[in-house]
């Protein structure tokens, strides 16, 4: 298996630290996002007050969302550097994103998504082994520069170190973060609709347009946070396994 290069100064954390650590790398990479962050979702909301049901609406929809994964990724490869104790600017890793890279990721997609679903045909529960078993390989990807193949491969290494039953199994801790994150996700989410169906149905002339603006950007904003949230304890999690299972391969 290719060797990887090296983490820095990252040490083994407990699930509780991987959580609280992530809002701490959340809270100092938003930062270098705001400007960009706050411009996309402005146009997202009034795309959502003034356009919807028409076609541009559909058209600038789809533009928005390909900025949005474009800043995602960006994202990613700040966090990454955050996790490893290092800084990245916004610009810098937009550089990274090349179209080799984006073949790869949307490969790896593919390959996930038909296998897992392929396997859920059988039965629900080989289908979800085999994406727990992958799911490193999404953040490997991004940080490594390895195939699809060898990041498959280093997420199933990674992910069956120790006995699945072990509390201290790579699939019992990234059980206990999904426990977390994911309920506290569709929790947020829940409230965001709901908070939206209220301001559409109701009429606050003359105010309408700029309530319902600033109701749809603030929701749209709680909930980007939410998701990038998730991104950064997903690749803390992954740099805490690499510092776990291949320190001893890491030391120059």
């Amino acid at each position: 298996m290719k060797r990887l290069a090296p983490i820095g100064a990252m040490m083994p954390r407990r699930v509780g630290e991987i959580l609280d650590d992530g809002l701490t790398v959340l809270l100092r990479v938003l930062g270098r996002l705001a400007i960009v962050l706050v411009l996309i979702l402005a146009a997202d909301a009034a795309t959502s007050v003034l356009w919807v049901g028409t076609r541009a609406a559909e058209f600038f929809d789809i533009f928005l969302g390909v900025v949005e994964y474009l800043l995602k990724i960006s994202y990613t490869f700040v966090i990454g550097a955050e996790w490893q104790g290092r800084s990245l600017s916004l610009n810098r890793a937009v550089k990274k994103i090349t179209f080799p890279f984006i073949l790869k990721v949307v490969i790896l997609y593919l390959r996930v998504g038909l296998m897992t679903a392929a396997y859920s045909l059988l039965l629900v529960i080989p289908g979800i082994v085999y994406f727990i078993n992958r799911v490193l390989a999404f953040t490997c990807i991004y940080f490594e520069e390895v195939s699809v193949d060898e990041a498959l491969e280093r997420s199933q290494f990674l992910m069956n170190q120790e006995k699945w039953y072990s509390l201290g199994s790579a699939k019992m801790r990234y059980s206990a973060l999904i426990l977390v994150v994911l309920p506290l996700n569709l929790v947020v989410t829940s409230v965001a609709i709901r908070f939206l169906d209220m301001v559409n149905g109701h009429a606050w002339e003359p105010f309408t347009l700029a309530i319902r603006f600033g109701a749809y950007f603030l929701t749209f904003l709680v909930l980007q946070i939410m998701f990038l949230y998730m991104d950064t304890v997903a690749v803390g999690f992954y740099f805490d396994l690499r510092t776990r299972y291949e320190a001893l391969d890491l030391v120059e």
